[in-house]
């Protein structure tokens, strides 16, 4: 298994500064190169390719870059298995072009490769010899109104990803095909979206559009508070329909909506971040009724060197309370962020606390860790994984809750803005429930170590 959601509101430790000039966003085409029309503010090589003025209209410009990924993995005992497992590659290359060819039409293409040396073949999550990663044009009705109106193949990634996001962890990465609309008005920016997610082929330009028989929709909208510096409180609804969704209750057609809530802020030295959904809809002739609520807190502690922080992190996502009484009380997002670990579900029915610690040594060097401790929500219900993974079900008889513990520890480096290496260990102990299973193997671990070459 590859993944936790206990992370996802461990991102605000400790972020780190950029290197020498601004750094490269891990989504490129967040990114705007305008600025380097002033030659004194370019650095080096790669500002020249950032900001190739075109003669077609003035402020025209052609942006180009890319990304390059290397990666080595391991795990043992991989989904439970009794396989040791050896260690295997994976590669990402993307490279993108973005053209602000008026100030009301922008172009963007990402193309990229991905490929995977692992013994079995590749995963579907690991290999696509040739995609369109992004393929968009942005309209903007008035050149000054903020309104953005995207059409394509595009990336959709809001808040803490709990929801919907880009799906990060794996080789291969989750756009959607779609139309979404942007805006801010004040201290308000608005997001609106309407999509298919694009279903990946390993074959050359095979992810044909409108494929996938999922729909997703939603409005994503940030507001930023004047009661403590950087807070926000976002709001958002999200709905999509899935065919044939596997549960502990079954096999039936989903349509889900979920409405939900973020507020989020920093005052010195300490910070929180904390979440709520809730979730109704139909699931074959059952009523969907499900709802979670996740946490963190920390403290920075800037006073030393190297700088630590401390937190706290919590997640619940709640599960079926009763087979067969006409409910399905399990929460399931539809695109939720994905952080890859050592064995634990990471879907439904999970209750997770997570204290966490991070020690930045310098700007660019961070060492990060965290100690896991997971339940079930609920007795009476399975477990579950990510990409809507049905992992096993579960006999009702079983009272235990408690799943076992994971260690994580990290170390991010950013030699510069070009490179950034990272390395990762967890390892998974089984207990409670995992240890009553037949055929669950303890002592699990995996490892990760890659470097990333950005232009």
């Amino acid at each position: 298994m590859s993944s936790s959601t206990g992370p996802a509101f461990a991102q605000g430790l400790n972020p780190l500064v950029a290197t020498k000039g601004p750094a490269y966003s891990y989504l490129r085409h967040e990114q705007s190169y305008g600025y380097l029309q002033d030659p004194t503010v370019q650095l080096d090589y790669s500002d020249r390719l950032k900001y190739r003025p075109l003669g077609v209209h003035r402020g025209a410009y052609l942006s180009v870059g890319g990304d390059s990924r290397q990666i080595l993995e391991r795990f043992r005992y991989e989904g439970w298995s009794a396989e040791v497992g050896r260690p295997y590659v994976l590669s990402l290359n993307q490279l993108f072009a973005d053209l602000e060819a008026t100030p009301r039409l922008r172009l963007y293409t990402e193309i990229g490769n991905a490929w995977a040396a692992r013994q079995g073949g590749p995963r579907f999550i690991d290999q696509d010899k040739l995609y369109i990663f992004q393929g968009f044009a942005d309209l903007r009705a008035l050149p000054d109104s903020g309104l953005i109106l995207r059409v394509g193949r595009q990336v959709l990634d809001y808040g803490t990803g709990l929801m919907v996001s880009v799906q990060g962890g794996p080789n291969l990465r989750q756009v959607h095909d779609g139309v979404s609309a942007h805006t801010a008005w004040g201290r308000a920016k608005l997001h609106a979206f309407f999509s298919r997610p694009v279903l990946n082929q390993p074959g050359v330009f095979d992810n044909r559009l409108f494929t996938s028989s999922t729909r997703l929709w939603g409005t994503y909208n940030e507001y930023a508070l004047k009661l403590l510096p950087t807070s926000h409180l976002d709001a958002y609804y999200v709905g999509y329909t899935r065919r044939q969704a596997m549960y502990q209750a079954g096999t039936a057609d989903e349509a889900r909506h979920a409405v939900g809530a973020r507020l989020t802020g920093q005052r010195d030295t300490w910070g929180f971040d904390l979440e709520s959904a809730y979730q109704w809809g139909k699931f074959g002739n059952q009523r969907v009724s499900a709802w979670m609520a996740g946490s963190i807190l920390y403290r920075n502690f800037t006073a030393l060197h190297p700088m630590p922080t401390l937190g706290i992190n919590f997640l619940y996502l709640s599960g079926d309370a009763r087979v067969g009484d006409g409910r399905l009380n399990t929460f399931q997002a539809p695109f939720q962020k994905i952080f890859v670990g050592a064995g634990i579900p990471a879907g439904g029915n999970m209750v997770t606390v997570q204290p966490v610690a991070s020690v930045a040594f310098s700007p660019r060097l961070k060492i990060f860790a965290d100690y896991q401790f997971l339940w079930r929500a609920s007795r009476r219900d399975g477990l579950y994984g990510p990409y809507h993974l049905f992992l096993r079900p579960v006999e009702v008889d079983r009272s235990a809750r408690y799943l076992g513990t994971q260690l994580n520890m990290e170390v991010h480096w950013y030699a510069s803005r070009h490179w950034n290496a990272y390395a990762k260990y967890a390892k998974f102990r089984t207990d409670g429930l995992l240890a009553e299973l037949p055929g669950v193997r303890d002592g699990m671990y995996f490892f990760r170590a890659f470097v990333t070459y950005s232009l």
